[in-house]
């Protein structure tokens, strides 16, 4: 039997040791001090903005006025008369049966698609099918209170715009018929609810599959009142903002006169907007493309992350503009990400657990020899990183909650009713739930949205539904008060 030789296994475990510690050492130069190289750090002078928190004012004292708060009475009544007095005739056949809408009955088809929002069916038929000894079906209890024929001419005729002051071949139409919906729910929200210090900007694509030359060209309405129409080059005011980066510009001027700081991702973030905003005392973060990136070095660099030439993990270039008001940032993580700040220098750093990533691309090779085999781990981040992600984030949860719950049945008949019923709806909607939900309520809160939706839904029902007065082949149909809500401005 061999003998082992104690000196032999000795030198065996040091150099397994000394193996070990040189691995060590190469993973800790790189996890807890990245490399951070600033220039000319004594140009920039980060724009400090004062904390406030977001304040909720006193609410309606039901669900259903707070929700009528958003869709009011008088702005209906409006609905109502341009509605009844668009044509019924159509140039390729005889009129359809027709009776002027009222008040309770526009509410009652709203209600109707809340409810189609949160009991989803295939087609929209399939709500008025009733079980029969053949098929089980579920029964919708609003079609008591509505036909499908009738749900199906208002869907087709119903107007929230006036029809005489809306010029067919006008630009950006679609926008300015749901502006005066639009301008109230801003309006609305105001009065509720007062903003604190960061605000998000993001966009938002909505879905119509009918023909408009709209939906091809993907612009930007803004009121040529806030921003001149005309975009002047060669100019540093205003006028010289895409309107793409004069939306920014245009909302954060409509809010309550203070400093903000606006976060934005790369779509809207230039320059010249970011310092615009911080001559009006607001403070800007956000991504930034390579377009729009004034650093030859950084959009260099960022070009070579692309191909799999990357830097070290961690490592961050900070470089302001030439003025010194605004700051690009350079940061090493999954890929090399960009960043343009009027309010961080660039070497605020804190901890936080990260998860290991899954991509396996050559520009991610970086921060998987720091995870190594562990799943989470603990790295320095900057702060301008996590504040962005965690400001943004907010953006994303409130178009989940938008998104999820909406009418989702095809728009054919003008992208101005995708934009009223798929979007302005579920705003009022979700705005009138987080406030319920995070304010002071004379109601018990309710924390669900399917639940605060159904609410919403037999409320209606039972404030607007009539008396019924004739029931055939399983429909019903509601005799209304036209005179109710006359000279009415809020709900009773």
């Amino acid at each position: 039997m061999d003998q082992l030789d104690p000196k032999k296994e000795e030198k065996n475990d040091l150099e397994a040791l000394s193996d070990l510690q040189r691995a060590e050492n190469v993973i800790s130069s790189l996890l807890p001090h990245p490399a951070v190289a600033i220039t000319n750090s004594d140009e920039f002078e980060p724009l400090q903005v004062n904390q406030r928190a977001p304040i909720i004012h006193p609410l309606p004292p039901t669900p259903l006025s707070l929700f009528q708060y958003f869709l009011p009475i008088f702005l209906v009544q409006e609905w109502v008369i341009y509605t009844n007095l668009a044509q019924p005739a159509g140039p390729y056949g005889p009129p359809p049966k027709w009776s002027p809408v009222s008040v309770d009955e526009i509410y009652l088809w709203i209600g109707i698609l809340i409810y189609m929002g949160i009991h989803k069916e295939i087609n929209i038929r399939d709500y008025w099918k009733l079980s029969s000894a053949r098929t089980s079906r579920p029964n919708h209890d609003f079609i008591r209170f509505m036909s499908h024929e009738r749900f199906q001419q208002i869907l087709r005729r119903i107007r929230i715009f006036d029809p005489t002051t809306i010029a067919i071949a006008a630009a950006g139409k679609s926008f300015k018929r749901v502006e005066q919906w639009s301008r109230h729910i801003q309006a609305s929200s105001t009065a509720l609810w007062t903003p604190g210090t960061n605000i998000a900007v993001d966009e938002c694509m909505i879905r119509y599959t009918g023909r408009s030359r709209e939906t091809t060209i993907w612009e930007f309405y803004v009121p040529p009142s806030l921003i001149p129409s005309k975009r002047k080059r060669g100019t540093e005011g205003p006028d010289a903002l895409a309107p793409t980066q004069a939306v920014v510009f245009s909302l954060v001027n409509r809010l309550e006169s203070a400093s903000y700081h606006v976060f934005m991702d790369n779509l809207f973030s230039t320059p010249l907007l970011f310092r615009l905003l911080r001559d009006q005392g607001h403070a800007a973060t956000g991504t930034l493309r390579t377009n729009y990136c004034a650093s030859k070095a950084l959009i260099a660099a960022k070009n070579e992350d692309r191909k799999g030439k990357c830097w070290p993990w961690g490592q961050l270039v900070a470089e302001p503009t030439e003025n010194g008001l605004v700051n690009q940032i350079a940061w090493k993580d999954n890929t090399l990400v960009l960043f343009l700040s009027t309010a961080h220098q660039g070497d605020e750093f804190h901890q936080r657990i990260r998860k290991r990533p899954k991509a396996t691309q050559p520009h991610t090779q970086p921060i998987r020899l720091i995870f190594g085999e562990e799943g989470r781990k603990e790295l320095p981040v900057p702060v301008i990183a996590t504040d962005y992600n965690f400001k943004m984030g907010s953006v994303d949860i409130g178009d989940q909650l938008r998104s999820g719950l909406g009418y989702d049945h095809r728009f054919r008949r003008g992208g101005w009713q995708a934009l009223a019923w798929s979007f302005l709806l579920d705003i009022c909607l979700v705005n009138s739930y987080k406030l319920q939900h995070q304010g002071n309520p004379s109601w018990e809160v309710i924390t669900s949205q399917v639940e605060w939706r159904s609410r919403l839904c037999s409320d209606i029902f039972k404030r607007r539904s009539g008396q019924l007065v004739q029931v055939a082949k399983g429909y019903a149909l509601e005799k209304f008060d036209h005179d109710r809500d006359r000279n009415l401005n809020l709900p009773p």
